[in-house]
């Protein structure tokens, strides 16, 4: 559905320059680069199972969006009307075509995941209201129409509710194995880009690549840190500050790295960001518990103690009630022979 302009006339019309940089604060809830640092954070300092599930879905979304907008090519509404004379700024935060709005689609998949995973009202609440602001700042931008909008938030609930469906299904299959799961992880990723540089725009191809790379990378890396690493999330708050500047930090030194270093090509691009998510799910993690220890030390640690602690309770369950009052018999016999009373046994 094409939209006249009378509506994006109408909230340029309030706009300001104070409300547009708002806006831009706003709709950059939606952004790449904001979902970039917060699932790694989550991986490293709340839950690896979550912030690796939450990378998967935001994945998925981003593809789901590159594949629908090359199918339909809907043209920017500050395309077709470039007197509404929004600012470069909010412009730059739309490029490509329109058809669903990516912002909105990833806000709802991300939020709506969390919030089915969780069960949390506070993640249900967010859930409602970033997509609702998200979605309000795209169109506000000129950069979305109210379909667009409604579009992109209605696949992202219902990639979330798939995601989660599926998810919940796989936990009650066996685990593949590692072969099998790092084969998958690569050759996927890898057949997706070859079959969109086929079938696909280049525009959808360049907006695969760094998804298709950083979900091979990620699902080699978390097999990695499962097997060889054993890292534990949970540490003291200064530490889990120092772990999150650090570990984005080394995000954006091979995000602009490697990208000074490595030639241009959708092939190179996927390989950089693979790389960026063996650091965030494998790199990070290692580097973590080798400088912190015992602060940000492995899962195995815990696993060690839990497993002694295990083996005693089972060795007491293992007598019996019988025998446990048959040698508490035996040891008051034995202090009456010695003349002393028995005492009662804590």
């Amino acid at each position: 559905m094409v939209w006249g302009p009378e509506v994006f006339e109408a909230l340029r019309g309030i706009s300001s320059p104070a409300l547009d940089r708002i806006a831009k604060i706003l709709t950059d809830l939606g952004s790449a680069e904001f979902y970039t640092s917060v699932v790694p954070i989550v991986y490293w300092c709340v839950s690896k199972s979550l912030g690796f599930s939450l990378g998967v879905a935001t994945v998925l979304s981003g593809a789901v969006n590159s594949a629908i907008k090359d199918v339909f090519r809907v043209p920017r509404p500050h395309m077709l009307y470039p007197h509404l004379g929004a600012p470069q700024f909010l412009l730059d935060t739309g490029p490509g075509w329109s058809f669903p709005s990516g912002h909105t689609q990833n806000t709802a998949m991300f939020w709506s995941y969390l919030a089915m995973r969780t069960k949390a009202k506070w993640a249900l609440t967010a859930a409602v209201i970033l997509t609702v602001v998200v979605g309000f700042t795209r169109v506000y931008a000129t950069v979305h129409s109210p379909t667009d909008v409604i579009a992109g938030a209605l696949i992202g609930i219902t990639l979330a509710a798939v995601f989660t469906g599926v998810e919940r299904s796989r936990r009650r299959t066996r685990p593949a194995g590692t072969g099998a799961l790092v084969a998958v992880g690569i050759v996927v990723p890898a057949g997706v880009l070859a079959l969109a540089s086929v079938l696909g725009s280049s525009v959808a191809t360049h907006e695969l690549a760094p998804l298709m790379g950083f979900a091979a990378g990620a699902i080699v890396g978390r097999r990695i840190e499962e097997l060889h690493i054993g890292y534990r999330e949970q540490a003291p708050i200064g530490a889990q500050v120092v772990k999150a500047i650090a570990g984005v930090a080394g995000i954006l030194a091979l995000r602009y790295g490697l990208k000074a270093a490595f030639p241009s090509g959708n092939a190179f691009i996927m390989v950089r960001y693979a790389c960026i998510a063996l650091w965030v799910t494998a790199g990070a993690p290692w580097v973590f518990k080798a400088v912190m220890g015992g602060v940000a030390g492995g899962a195995d640690d815990a696993a060690d103690g839990g497993a002694r602690s295990d083996r005693g309770a089972t060795a007491r369950a293992r007598v019996s009630p019988r025998a446990r009052r048959q040698s508490l018999e035996n040891w008051k016999n034995r202090r009456r022979q010695s003349g002393r009373k028995p005492r009662k046994r804590s």
